[in-house]
Parts: structure tokens; C-alpha cells; sequence
């Protein structure tokens, strides 16, 4: 079974090296802007979220998202309504000229938290991604994939996430004195760009389904 949580952690910080889903762009726009407890504590509620339902992959439980149609247009709708506006935040965000705000380290944390858990887990579409995975390695013939292995591999989800984040998140922390202003303000506006991208196309995405009866 040792196989089961290698994978699951290499998987995982695959899929955390690459701003790839609201949370993971939103926790890296953070660390951009210097919020690195935040950035961190996003990174925290994605892994958790994200871990939770590569478990629910294993399981095979993709399938209710196609017996609950409704269920992903009108996540997508709530999450496209949420992004625009955190995009819109971070193009108008500037670097601080003088000390950043004194603010509860725990406030902070649970807001992060609850952010990166909330982006995440409104996107059951992560379940049929993950369960796609099992069903690749099930194929291959070389790893017996059952049913008890489904709690390991989302462990193993969340060590190699989890992993990255710190590491990656500690090192631009270290070198923060050494980007330009003006770098720093190009990529949270890039990433805020993203996301106000991401939930322009989720908002498409829903008006299809509602509109038009288009999946």
C-alpha cells in the first residue's frame, strides 16, 4: 500500500506547483503581495478540501455529479459571481509604502482557511478529475486499485501539496527583499486577471445549463 501514498504525493505537489483552480491562484496572489500567513492558510483550506475529494474519487463517487446535473451549473454560478470580484481586488491592489496592518495572526488564518476550503470544495468537478486518476492507474494493471486505498491516497494528496506550499511559500518569503516593486504588481495583476477570467468562463459555463440546457 506504500505505492498508494507515493503517488498521492507526488500528484499532489504536481498539482500544487501550478496555479491551476481559483484557490491555488488565489493563495499565490497572496504570497505575491507579501500576505504569506494568508497565502499559506489559503493553500491549507485548498489542500484539505482538495485531499477530501481525490478520497471520494477513489471511491467512484463521480458518477452522482452526472445523477445531480444541476449540482456543477449552480456551483459554477456561485463561484463565477465570488472570482470577478477577488480578481477585481487584486488588479487594483499596490504595493504598501509604509507598515503593513497589524492584524489577528488567527483572523487571518481562518479567513485564508475558509477561503482556499470554500474556492475548492464548490467545484465537485475535482471529485471526477481525481476518480479519472484511479481509473488511468486501475488500467494500467500495474497497482491493484481498491476501495481501502481511497483514505491513503488522499493522505498522500495532501503531504505532497501541503509540501510545496511550504517549501515554495518559505523560500519567496526569504527572498522577498530581493523582487522589484513593479514585478511583484505585474503578477498579482496577472493572477488577478486569471481569475476574473476563470469566473467570467464559469459564469458561461452556468448560463449554458440554464439558458439552453447546454452541459
Amino acid at each position: 500500500m506504500l505505492w498508494v501514498l507515493l503517488i498521492g504525493i507526488l500528484l499532489g505537489a504536481a498539482g500544487a506547483m501550478l496555479p491551476a483552480g481559483p484557490s491555488a491562484v488565489l493563495a499565490y496572489a497572496r504570497a505575491a503581495e507579501g500576505r504569506f500567513r494568508e497565502a499559506r492558510a489559503v493553500a491549507l483550506g485548498r489542500v484539505t478540501a482538495e485531499s477530501l475529494y481525490a478520497v471520494a474519487g477513489w471511491w467512484g463517487m463521480g458518477h452522482l455529479l452526472k445523477a445531480f446535473s444541476w449540482l456543477e451549473p449552480t456551483l459554477d454560478l456561485l463561484v463565477g459571481l465570488i472570482l470577478p470580484a477577488i480578481g477585481v481586488h487584486l488588479l487594483r491592489w499596490k504595493p504598501r509604502s509604509g507598515p503593513a496592518p497589524t492584524r489577528g495572526a488567527s483572523r487571518v488564518r481562518r479567513k485564508g482557511f475558509a477561503m482556499g476550503f470554500s474556492l475548492t470544495a464548490l467545484n465537485p468537478t475535482v471529485i471526477a478529475s481525481w476518480g479519472a486518476v484511479a481509473a488511468m492507474l486501475a488500467a494500467t494493471g500495474w497497482f491493484p486499485v481498491l476501495p481501502r486505498h481511497a483514505p491513503l491516497f488522499g493522505l498522500g494528496i495532501a503531504l505532497g501539496a501541503a509540501t510545496w506550499f511550504h517549501y515554495f511559500f518559505g523560500l519567496l518569503e526569504r527572498r522577498k527583499e530581493s523582487f522589484k516593486p513593479r514585478v511583484i504588481l505585474t503578477v498579482v495583476r496577472f493572477l488577478g486577471g486569471v481569475l476574473i477570467v476563470l469566473g467570467l468562463w464559469l459564469l458561461w459555463n452556468a448560463a449554458r445549463w440554464f439558458l439552453f440546457g447546454e452541459s
